[in-house]
């Protein structure tokens, strides 16, 4: 019982310090900020942090979500990232099954947090996660299923191709863009993690969830923001993941 209490233990550590690296790049990532390097420091009165403030969820809430130094509200982003990022790795510990399948699962919902997340708040899909993302796919798939390595990188291929062909099509006829080519990246890096099977179960769950929300902001009469384009890539990421969980049909 002692020993699974401080496996579990440890398992949460790791994910939540995972999660907070993520708010890092997150936050660091599109504004060509270095990432490894960098020091944190508050946004406010720009006091470098500490490792007492840096503590994943624990500072934030010792803290009562203000910043020790100055006073002012923290943004709970860190916070959900690194929630986030914990929820990921216990869908990994329920679904995974084995130690390799548990990897390949905390990988890629590491991966599709940035991913989603930039993409909704700067509608951008950064190549230098998406691209190595589908490298490391067909890598994972050759480690545990190599049987199955072909199918993958159709799927990659095909994920690609249609996406690019909608967009191309759509900026023909109409003159703008309706989402960016990072979105057809990422369907490819969906067909190296899940195989080309999925694609279209994530594609249609991702166009009924964005069209269901254009909706709601057209009713609401909410502004269209200064990108109009779909931010499909927030739309398609959790759908990737739970093709991968075989939780989607």
């Amino acid at each position: 019982m002692a020993v699974a209490i401080a496996v579990w233990c440890w398992v949460i550590i790791m994910a939540l310090a995972t999660g907070s690296f993520l708010g890092v790049v997150i936050s660091r990532l599109p504004n060509h900020e270095p990432i490894l390097l960098g020091r944190s420091e508050c946004p406010h009165c720009h006091t470098r942090l500490g490792a007492l403030d840096l503590m994943p969820v624990a500072s934030f809430v010792l803290q009562k979500a203000r910043c020790r130094y100055c006073g002012a509200k923290i943004d709970p982003y860190h916070l959900w990232v690194e929630l986030a990022a914990l929820v990921v790795v216990l869908l990994a510990v329920w679904r995974g099954g084995s130690t390799r399948n548990f990897l390949d699962l905390c990988l890629l919902g590491f991966i599709l947090m940035p991913i989603a997340w930039i993409d909704a708040t700067h509608r951008w899909l950064p190549d230098r996660i998406v691209l190595p993302g589908i490298l490391i796919g067909l890598a994972m798939c050759w480690w545990i299923a190599p049987h199955a390595l072909v199918a993958h990188i159709i799927g990659a291929a095909l994920g690609f191709a249609v996406l690019a062909t909608v967009r191309g099509t759509f900026r023909r006829v109409t003159g703008r863009d309706l989402f960016s080519l990072g979105a057809a990246k990422l369907l490819a890096l969906a067909g190296a993690w899940t195989g080309w099977q999925y694609l279209g179960p994530i594609l249609l769950c991702a166009a009924i969830v964005g069209i269901a929300l254009a909706l709601i902001d057209r009713a609401r009469h909410k502004p269209a923001g200064p990108d109009p384009r779909i931010p499909l890539g927030t739309y398609m990421a959790p759908f990737i993941y739970l093709a991968a969980l075989r939780l989607l049909p």
